[in-house]
């Protein structure tokens, strides 16, 4: 009876190791995916924008947004990662300035849609706002 659960524990004990070393392995995807610059659209109005939005991402975890007009402005930089969390994937950004916080910047998005050319990340502010990036 003792090794029937020896063996119960040790298969849980191996399923919980398999699910947090997947989980890590899908949030490792997830930044190289993410790593490079994203154009930020306006999914409200895109022939509106006079300013592009751009979202930088470099592999080191330093991320920044650039504010481009008639001039190009450094807005914002600061940190970000990917965490995991059994199905659901998370866009973890930390910025500096002011720029971030004026547009609450600083949060865990969801991200809900990421491939080769497109990031869509939603955040739950009591009511769910949106980011949808282009990769450039």
């Amino acid at each position: 009876m003792k090794k029937l659960e020896f063996d119960k524990s040790f298969l849980v004990f191996l399923a919980v190791c398999l699910m947090f070393t997947s989980c890590t392995i899908q949030a490792d995807r997830k930044e190289k995916k993410i790593v490079g610059r994203w154009l930020a659209v306006n999914v409200i109005d895109p022939a509106a924008d006079s300013l592009q939005e751009h979202w930088i991402f470099d592999g080191d975890g330093g991320c920044s947004i650039l504010v481009i007009g008639s001039d190009t402005v450094v807005a914002d930089q600061g940190e970000w990662n990917v965490s995991q969390k059994t199905t659901k994937a998370f866009l973890n950004t930390a910025f500096e300035g002011k720029y971030s916080a004026a547009f609450n910047y600083n949060v865990s998005w969801r991200i809900k849609d990421l491939n080769k050319d497109v990031l869509f990340i939603t955040f739950d502010d009591s009511g769910i706002r949106t980011k949808e990036f282009k990769k450039l």
